[in-house]
């Protein structure tokens, strides 16, 4: 009786296996294409002058407004819609690459790949042609957007192409999605549990059940797109990597919760704003000059902080900036902890402030 339950299940997971490895060797391969664009496009633009790094995302962003809704045939929603217990069979929009149906999100990038999760066949693949022409002069040209969800969507659109266009792979519509966002993700970054921890978050979001064939294919794509990101030697994207060790665990301990609690409170804001940005009703017009005068008054915020460079792009130069070899002798940890010095030496003979700040002593 075991047996009997047990070789369904290896076999259903095999096939999922399957599909993930397919779907993640054509999403990963779709991915890099385009990040491999946009760092070219970067690499050219970035030497220009000052007043061009502050206008040419602008720029990116208007082209980009007018491909997404220059082109569109219908009104995009921005917020999940809820499903019934059974999931119906929606048709796949037409087969053009200009037409935005009523039930797909025109900017938001990760909204289709939510809504479709668990029924990764309806996924709009036919207008990643449309996203990856408005993605290249958004982030091309120094919109500080991210790389992540790009890659996940165009994954996730090459894997359920294959599997939808292809009679023979038609079984494997589900698992080459999830594959190949997974892969993309994991391309990008070159780590594997970060794709496959990417697309199960997305789907959670939707409450898809966490079945062992769902986690077998992300975990496949995401090794496909691992080995991808190696075999190729990829430097898609920029890690913060600590080269001097904490000296203690309590050091290690302080400083992942001071920064933890700093990048925590920062992303929780930054979600806040994007989420009332994005139910903000007004016209593409108005919505555009609006974002294009935020985005240049933060540009020339950061500009004067740190470099117009580290306001160009989705964050490379920044970090760039960012590295102790590249910064002048007051470093951002000495400015930090001038700021935090008068309130920490109240506490007792500085212990809260060899906690919060490893590299007290040298600051001060």
């Amino acid at each position: 009786m075991a047996n009997g339950k047990l070789l369904p299940l290896l076999t259903s997971v095999g096939i999922w296996v399957v599909g993930g490895l397919i779907g993640g060797l054509v999403g990963s391969l779709v991915a890099v294409l385009l990040t491999e664009s946009i760092k070219r496009i970067l690499a050219a633009v970035s030497r220009l002058d000052t007043v061009w790094l502050l206008l040419l995302p602008l720029l990116g962003v208007t082209l980009a407004v007018l491909v997404l809704h220059g082109l569109d045939k219908g009104e995009a929603v921005q917020a999940l819609v809820p499903r019934k217990a059974a999931l119906p069979k929606r048709r796949l929009p037409p087969p053009t690459w200009y037409s935005f149906p009523r039930d797909v999100a025109r900017a938001d990038l990760t909204a289709d790949v939510v809504d479709t999760a668990g029924a990764e066949e309806r996924f709009p693949w036919n207008l990643a042609p449309l996203r990856a022409l408005a993605i290249l002069p958004t982030v091309g040209l120094g919109a500080a957007m991210g790389t992540e969800s790009p890659a996940a969507h165009l994954g996730v659109a090459a894997g359920t192409w294959l599997g939808s266009t292809n009679p023979a792979l038609r079984r494997l519509v589900r698992p080459a999605a999830i594959g190949g966002g997974a892969a993309g993700v994991s391309a990008l970054i070159g780590i594997p549990l970060v794709g496959s921890f990417f697309m199960l978050e997305l789907s959670q979001r939707r409450k898809v059940p966490l079945s062992l064939e769902r986690v077998a294919a992300v975990l496949a794509g995401g090794l496909v797109g691992w080995g991808i990101n190696l075999a190729f030697r990829l430097d898609l994207i920029r890690l913060v990597v600590p080269k001097v060790p904490p000296s203690d665990l309590w050091d290690a301990v302080g400083a992942a919760l001071f920064i933890g609690a700093i990048a925590g409170t920062v992303t929780s804001l930054s979600g806040e704003a994007i989420y009332w940005a994005r139910g903000w009703k007004a016209r593409p017009v108005i919505r555009l000059l609006v974002g294009a005068l935020i985005m240049l008054s933060l540009a020339a915020v950061t500009a004067l902080i740190a470099t117009p460079a580290a306001a160009f792009g989705p964050g490379g130069a920044a970090i760039v900036w960012a590295k102790p070899s590249k910064l002048p002798p007051t470093t951002c940890w000495r400015w930090l902890c001038s700021v935090l010095r008068p309130p920490l030496l109240l506490s007792r003979q500085g212990a809260v402030a060899e906690c919060l700040c490893p590299f007290w002593r040298s600051a001060t």
